[in-house]
This record gives structure tokens, C-alpha cells and sequence, in this order.
């Protein structure tokens, strides 16, 4: 196991010793996420599979109505996003994408940059950013 699979694994511990019983749920969660993603053909980086199980959970907040459930949701993105790097800025990005325009086309610099911050990024805007970049 790695460094964040065994940063959760503390973690529960600390939960079950509090008896939280939510944040026990969640970190249980994200750690399955985790290991069901080593046992993959090509497993992707910890920190991508965190940020995309956060970004499933995310697109659920428009279709819970009842209250307690979104409540729920809410507490639980809370819990996983302390696992995820600070999310870049937009100035940060188009320095980024400035160092990778060489590249010349689109998907060679998109790529370029998923590779350097991997999960620490939104993709609508990065595609933004590059394409304004090139249409320049």
C-alpha cells in the first residue's frame, strides 16, 4: 500500500476510536475506491481516483431533494477532499500551459498537463485555456 492508502488507513483507526461512525463510512469509501483501483490492468494515480470518486459524488448534489441525504453528501465531500491536493488556479494553469505550447496541438498538451497535475486540475477549463491559447 502507499502513502495515502496508509494516511486513510490512520485514519480510520482514528474514526473507529472516536466512534464516528460517518466519517468512518466515507474514509471506508475512499479507501475501497483505492484498492478496487490497484487491482486494475492499468491503475491510475491515487490521487486521480480520489478526485474522480469526488467528482462522481459532486455531480449527485443536483439530484438529492431530501435534505438529510444532501446533508450527508456535503459532510462526505468535506471528508474527502482533505485527501486532495489544492485544486490549481486558473493563473497557475495557463502558466503551466504556457510551458507546454511548444507541443503545438491540443491533445499533446492537454496530455502534457494532466500528466504534471494529475487530479489537481478541472479539464473544462484547462480545454479552455488551451484553446484560447492557440487561437492566439
Amino acid at each position: 500500500m502507499d502513502g495515502l492508502t496508509n494516511k486513510i488507513g490512520k485514519e480510520i483507526v482514528a474514526a473507529m476510536k472516536e466512534k464516528n461512525k460517518f466519517r468512518l463510512m466515507a474514509l471506508k469509501m475512499i479507501k475501497t475506491e483505492l484498492l478496487n483501483n490497484q487491482k486494475e490492468k492499468k491503475p491510475r494515480k491515487d490521487i486521480e481516483v480520489v478526485a474522480s470518486y469526488y467528482k462522481k459524488l459532486a455531480k449527485n448534489l443536483d439530484i438529492y431533494k431530501e435534505e438529510v441525504a444532501l446533508d450527508n453528501l456535503k459532510k462526505e465531500l468535506v471528508i474527502i477532499k482533505e485527501f486532495m491536493p489544492k485544486e490549481l488556479s486558473r493563473e497557475e494553469l495557463e502558466s503551466l500551459i504556457e510551458k507546454h505550447l511548444e507541443l503545438g496541438n491540443f491533445g499533446q498538451i492537454m496530455k502534457a498537463v494532466k500528466e504534471e497535475v494529475a487530479g489537481v486540475f478541472d479539464g473544462k477549463l484547462v480545454s479552455e485555456i488551451i484553446k484560447g491559447k492557440l487561437n492566439e
